[in-house]
């Protein structure tokens, strides 16, 4: 970390840091406009990690995508839920999704959005929302287009130990294909990698993901119908590597999902139509 200059003469580095890591957000975000030299010590990962943890317990919340099919002619919307007071609230959006009706909520992490969307010429974008700043960034088209594929989804996640993250687009060419393809947008080189094909006997993948650790957890799915879950499918952002974690059968029930708990992926499943269930976990 650069350290500072006689700007500040009585306070020595680590208690400006200190004190600035008691700050709220929209705080740190005009600190960061007075200069280079601010914004880049404000920006260091060691310092922001902690500022995080500070602030964490104030930070449970859920966002909800409200989808409503076209024909209603009412507008899609997302709804940020305060996890401890079921406070719920409904976010403006970016002016790119106030015309579009075709949004997916892809994830969030650290104050950012990712979405996808169909623009008015049918391509689609995919853009990186700060709820703080309501800044947006966009993203260049992926290299394979949902047009061109049978199945296309998308994650988003953050590399370990930096303030970089990762736009990852999963997608099969045809249903009947055995692997999948994938292809990631870095925010650091800002620009989508080759497609690469999937090392694993991958068969049909949920497009609801976990992230963790610069992991990406799906849930993959088989058998003659291709809804059966088999394994937990975990892709490391890291080093491009795919691994598959067995379901035991016991675990298996109609409905299935992936749940990041206390800092531990956790499977659960249940019956459907059932009116008094338990939840395996």
């Amino acid at each position: 970390m650069p350290t500072f200059d006689s700007s500040s003469p009585f306070l020595p580095q680590d208690v400006i840091l200190y004190i600035l890591g008691k700050a709220d957000n929209r705080c740190l975000c005009r600190c960061r406009t007075l200069n280079k030299f601010w914004c880049s010590s404000l920006m260091e990962f060691k310092f922001l990690s902690q500022h995080h943890l500070n602030f964490s317990h104030n930070k449970q919340a859920l966002l909800l995508h409200i989808y409503f099919p076209e024909w209603t002619k009412a507008n899609n919307a997302i709804i940020s839920v305060n996890a401890l007071t079921g406070a719920s609230k409904t976010l403006c959006l970016p002016t790119q999704l106030t015309t579009c009706n075709d949004f997916t909520l892809v994830g969030s992490e650290l104050g950012n959005v990712c979405l996808t969307f169909t623009d008015g010429c049918r391509k689609n974008m995919v853009l990186i929302w700060n709820l703080l700043t309501s800044s947006v960034r966009h993203l260049p088209q992926p290299r394979i287009f949902k047009a061109h594929t049978c199945i296309s989804i998308f994650a988003f996640t953050y590399y370990p130990s930096t303030m970089e993250y990762c736009v990852m687009h999963v997608f099969k060419k045809k249903i009947d294909d055995k692997n999948i393809w994938y292809t990631l947008w870095n925010s650091k080189y800002q620009q989508w990698e080759p497609k690469r094909v999937a090392n694993g006997d991958t068969t049909n993948i949920s497009p609801d993901y976990v992230s963790k650790s610069g992991l990406i957890f799906w849930i993959n799915f088989g058998g003659l119908t291709l809804d059966k879950p088999q394994s937990v499918l975990i892709f490391s952002i890291t080093n491009y590597n795919w691994c598959l974690s067995r379901i035991p059968n016991k675990a298996k029930s109609d409905c299935n999902a992936l749940v990041l708990l206390k800092d531990q992926i956790c499977y659960i499943s249940y019956p459907a139509n059932i009116d008094h269930y338990s939840i395996s976990l």
